[in-house]
C-alpha cells in the first residue's frame, strides 16, 4: 500500500457522532462504552478479542497497516518533543505530557496501526483519588505537602508498546557449586589466656556442567515511549495483558495516543535483553546446586512475532513550592508512580534514630 492510499485510508475513516443528538461521543472507563456528554446516550463497543493478530518479525513493517480506523493526525510538541496521535476533530491546544502550548500538526502518518489495546478502566476521578492516597503515604515528603500541593491537569494517554513472542534454544556451560562443612581449629584470647576452639566452616565443591535449554517467550512487553524514559524512567506498574482486546478507534475517542518513538527493530533489541535476563535466571535454576558461577550461554531465536499495543496511563504533575513533580497513574489498575519532594529534616531524623538504635545495641551486646 503506497503512502497516498494509506493517507486517504486514515483521512476517510468514520467519526463517532451520537445517534441521538449528533454530538461527538467519547469512550468512558466507567461504562466501557462510547458516551455522549450532551444527551447522555451511550453505545456499546463490540468485543475485539477475535481481531488480535501477531506479525512475523522478519517481515518487519511490510505487511502492517497504518490505517488507525478514524480520522487521525500527528501532533508534535516543540517544547518536550512528544508526538501524539489524536482524532482530526480534536484540537490540541496543550501538550498532554508537559502542558506546553507550543504544539503543531505534522503532515505524516501515525505509524503502524495498533493491533490491541487495554482500554482505560480507571476514570479520571478515581485516578485523582489514587494520587491523593499515594501522596499522603510518602513518608519522607514534607508534612505540609498534603495541603499545599497544587495538582496540575490530568491527561489520559495511551502509551505505545511492542510485544514480542519467540522460541529460544540456548546452549550453556557453567560450574555448579555444592556446599559442605568442615571443622576448623583456631585460637582466641579469653580473660588474657589463649584458648583453642573449633568451628564449622562452609566450603564449596565445584563441578563443570553443560547442556541445552529451550523456552518459549510470550508477549515480552517493551514500551516504545521516549517520553516515559525522560519523565519517569518507564515506571508504569504491571498490566494484565489477559485483558487485551483487538484495537478499535472507539477506545481512543476522547483520549490521545502517543506515537511510538522506539521503532520495531530497536524494540526487539530491548526485548532480547529482557529475554536474556529471564534465561539467565531460568538456566541457573535448571543447573541447580547451591551456587552457580561462570554461566555462559548462546541463544538462537525462532518464530519471532510482534504486535503494536496501546496501554492506558493518566499523566499529570503537581506543584510544591514552585517546583513541578511528575507522576503517572496506571489506567488499568490505579497504581501510582511518581516523584515527590524529600524533607531533609525527616531524613536527618531517621538517620539519627537509626544511629541511636545501633549505639544502644552496641552498648548492650558489647558488654556481654
Amino acid at each position: 500500500m503506497n503512502e497516498e492510499i494509506m493517507e486517504r485510508a486514515v483521512n476517510d475513516a468514520d467519526r463517532f457522532p451520537c445517534p441521538a443528538c449528533g454530538a461527538d461521543m467519547a469512550f468512558t472507563p466507567e461504562s466501557q462504552a462510547l458516551c455522549c456528554s450532551y444527551c447522555g446516550h451511550s453505545v456499546n463497543i463490540e468485543d475485539g478479542n477475535q481481531d488480535i493478530k501477531e506479525y512475523d518479525l522478519a517481515e518487519g513493517e511490510r505487511l502492517c497497516s497504518t490505517d488507525w480506523g478514524s480520522q487521525t493526525r500527528v501532533v508534535h510538541c516543540e517544547t518536550c518533543g512528544a508526538q501524539t496521535v489524536l482524532e482530526e476533530n480534536n484540537v490540541a491546544q496543550l501538550c498532554s505530557f508537559c502542558g506546553s502550548a507550543h504544539v503543531v500538526k505534522r503532515d505524516e502518518l501515525p505509524g503502524i496501526r495498533p493491533e490491541s489495546v487495554v482500554p482505560f478502566k480507571v476514570p479520571e476521578k478515581k485516578a485523582r483519588e489514587s494520587f491523593s492516597r499515594w501522596i499522603k503515604g510518602r513518608f519522607f515528603a514534607p508534612n505540609d505537602i498534603k495541603s499545599k500541593h497544587q495538582l496540575d491537569r490530568m491527561s489520559g494517554i495511551y502509551i505505545p508498546y511492542w510485544t514480542y513472542d519467540s522460541d529460544t534454544h540456548s546452549a550453556y556451560s557453567a560450574q555448579r557449586g555444592i556446599h559442605y562443612w568442615v571443622s576448623e581449629s583456631y585460637t582466641t584470647t579469653e580473660n588474657g589466656k589463649a584458648v583453642h576452639k573449633t568451628r564449622q566452616v562452609r566450603r564449596t565443591r565445584w563441578y563443570p556442567v553443560s547442556g541445552t535449554h529451550g523456552e518459549f517467550f510470550d508477549d515480552v512487553l517493551i514500551h516504545a515511549s521516549t517520553r516515559l524514559d525522560k519523565n519517569l524512567g518507564g515506571r508504569v506498574g504491571q498490566f494484565d495483558l489477559k485483558q487485551l482486546v483487538g484495537y478499535k478507534p472507539d477506545y481512543l475517542s476522547g483520549f490521545v495516543a502517543e506515537k511510538y518513538g522506539i521503532g520495531l527493530k530497536d524494540g526487539w533489541e530491548r526485548g532480547k535483553i529482557v529475554i536474556r535476563d529471564r534465561l539467565t535466571h531460568n538456566i541457573t535454576g535448571k543447573i541447580g546446586g547451591d551456587e552457580v558461577r561462570f554461566l555462559k550461554f548462546r541463544t538462537s531465536y525462532d518464530k519471532m512475532t510482534y504486535k503494536h499495543t496501546l496501554l492506558p496511563l493518566w499523566v499529570s504533575g503537581y506543584y510544591y513550592q514552585g517546583k513541578l513533580f511528575n507522576f503517572i497513574v496506571n489506567g488499568q489498575s490505579g497504581e501510582v508512580h511518581g516523584e515527590a519532594p524529600v524533607s531533609p529534616w525527616k531524613v536527618a531524623g531517621t538517620v539519627a534514630a537509626v544511629m541511636f538504635v545501633i549505639w544502644i545495641l552496641v552498648m548492650v551486646f558489647g558488654r556481654q
